[in-house]
């Protein structure tokens, strides 16, 4: 059977990729990360340990990518936070703004994140493909290895822009079990007859990952290659993402119109090549000096095997054979001619260089230093200074800054799509329940979808600051305010934090509790003192004030206490004045 166009320009990526050495470059990347670093090395008895650096430098880098607390903040386009016309427009953004953290948490947005960038970290691209789920009338995403993104032009890595796609087509290849997509096939209306031309195939060297070329043989059909490639199309004056799926000799459905207006993929390079699509993973440039590190410690170890342990001279005249056993003794003869202790001596074992440990120990550290990671990043510097090893790790983290922003950039391509989804098919329902969650409480709010043919969303990337320092930063200032006295001890209590210190709550809990106690103390004491207080000035009142007063205790106790209290005060000035003007009898 013929191949499909789908397949020819399938053949033409991987001839593409082939030159450039991805697979096999990301595929020995991945094997260091994994620990498997003398596959294919013949030892000769040379011990093989693994220093494993890359995997070091690729989980700091990672961990340090992701830190930022990252939120995506949706805005109506064109509208002004005071124009009252645009009101509803400004709600909407806001609602979308909550449902995005829902749908973020629901699509497991974070370890796709942490993963993707492992892939990138490892093979130099983290790719996103995100589509519509008719069963569950939603979109969801999933990963692409970059083995299996073809793109129409190679030598740029930008899929779309702010205004619509860039690329002239993209193509992504997937490993489907025959079953599944016969099922497909048959749901897009291709004949029953028709299904058996989908069979499965051994196409596996391509894909990325030693691990993914070898699959279970199964009596089921096993898999096939898919291939589902998204095109372009200007239909009055707007974009059209055009898709159309086949196998190597069969179309599973033909071109349709996805009703979306720009790729539903997102592109990463973890380090950007001039005239590219895809980047420079990070692993690639520490692997020579990985096995370096390896050899070093290899010779090392068989060194002390051969050398770090003393030897046993022995005069075999006397001693007819030696043994270490711990249990077992050795006869020894001819004791008379010198006794024991002249037949046998161990040698003093030969020392290592120090050299050897010197430039073992500098390589090691000049490899991570070169990577952009230090002691105090990785958290192996000795905290004798909080506040300067904070400000070290955050220097360290300088060089990541180029990475984090292509991340950005990444975080912000997804919302992109995410939006086409929302204003493309959504609308397709005139009403579409939004589960968000406000305060930690869970809401279900209908939106009118006509409202959203209306409107244009707009987005930013809202980057917060990384967790570690801001709670670093957080406890700090709560330490100063607490020895200043500006916050009480419960205030201080309840902003340190998680998991600063055990049994938190316990400990407010007992606080107030305490607190509590000692104001109904003070506060009976001090009724106690304003009663036989106000039994002295009582009598000294007008009849009408003391009517008042008994009518506010029964009305109003709290305006009572307040006019006790401003009497008393006034009792108290009143001799203190006249003392200081030389009436009291204390006068000296």
């Amino acid at each position: 059977m013929e191949n499909t166009q789908l397949w020819n320009r399938y053949q033409q990526g991987l001839d593409h990729k082939s030159k450039i050495k991805l697979l096999p470059t990301g595929n020995k990347n991945e094997r260091f990360y994994a620990g498997r670093q003398w596959e294919g090395v013949q030892a000769n008895g040379l011990p093989t340990p693994v220093l494993n650096i890359v995997k070091q430098v690729v989980d700091y880098k990672i961990s340090a990518v992701m830190s930022d607390m990252i939120s995506m903040q949706f805005s109506a386009d064109g509208v002004g936070d005071n124009d009252t016309e645009g009101q509803a427009y400004r709600e909407v953004a806001k609602l979308f703004t909550e449902y995005s953290r829902t749908q973020w948490e629901n699509l497991k947005v974070d370890s796709m994140n942490e993963e993707g960038l492992l892939n990138a970290a490892l093979s130099a691209d983290m790719c996103s493909h995100w589509y519509w789920d008719k069963r569950a009338k939603d979109f969801t995403g999933e990963l692409i290895d970059n083995a299996n993104l073809m793109l129409g032009d190679p030598n740029t890595s930008e899929i779309n822009d702010a205004f619509g796609p860039v690329q002239p087509y993209i193509q992504l290849a997937f490993r489907r079990q025959v079953e599944d997509v016969r099922r497909e096939a048959k749901e897009n209306g291709v004949k029953k007859e028709d299904l058996d031309n989908i069979v499965a195939d051994d196409e596996t060297e391509n894909q990325a990952g030693d691990m993914s070329r070898t699959e279970i043989e199964t009596d089921e059909g096993g898999k096939c290659i898919v291939l589902l490639e998204y095109t372009k199309e200007l239909i009055d004056d707007e974009w059209h993402i055009m898709a159309e799926k086949s196998t190597r000799n069969f179309v599973i459905r033909k071109k349709w119109d996805t009703g979306l207006h720009r790729y539903p993929v997102a592109l990463m390079n973890w380090y950007t090549r001039k005239g590219s699509g895809h980047g420079e993973a990070e692993a690639t440039s520490l692997i020579p000096n990985q096995l370096m590190i390896n050899r070093q410690a290899a010779m090392i170890a068989l060194w002390i095997q051969l050398h770090g342990f003393p030897k046993v001279l022995y005069d075999q005249t006397r001693i007819n054979q030696w043994t270490n056993s711990l249990s077992k003794a050795i006869p020894v003869n001819g004791t008379d001619t010198g006794g024991v202790g002249g037949a046998a001596q161990y040698m003093q074992p030969a020392q290592l260089s120090v050299a050897v440990m010197q430039f073992m120990t500098w390589f090691i550290s000049i490899t991570k230093e070169m990577a952009g990671v230090s002691d105090a990043a990785l958290g192996l510097a000795p905290p004798t200074n909080t506040s300067a090893i904070i400000v070290l790790a955050k220097n360290t983290a300088v060089p990541l800054n180029s990475i984090k922003r292509r991340y950005y950039s990444y975080i912000e391509d997804v919302g992109r799509i995410w939006m086409d989804f929302w204003t493309s098919k959504y609308t397709e329902y005139p009403v579409r329940n939004l589960e968000i969650t406000v305060d930690g409480v869970k809401q279900i709010v209908e939106l009118n979808t006509e409202i959203l043919k209306q409107m244009k969303l707009k987005l930013k990337i809202d980057i917060g600051p990384s967790t570690i320092w801001n709670e670093a930063t957080a406890a700090q200032t709560l330490d100063n305010l607490l020895s200043q006295r500006l916050i009480t001890f419960v205030e201080y209590l309840k902003r340190l934090p998680n998991n600063v210190i055990p049994d938190r709550q316990g400990l407010i809990d007992d606080r107030e509790s305490e607190e509590r106690r000692r104001e109904a103390e003070d506060k009976q004491f001090m009724y106690e003192l304003m009663g036989s207080k106000l039994e002295e000035i009582l009598p000294t009142l007008p009849p009408e004030a003391q009517n008042e007063l008994k009518m506010l205790q029964r009305n109003d106790p709290d305006n009572y206490e307040m006019q006790v209290r401003q009497l008393i005060q006034q009792t108290i000035k009143r001799p203190y004045a006249y003392n200081v003007e030389g009436g009291g009898e204390g006068e000296m």
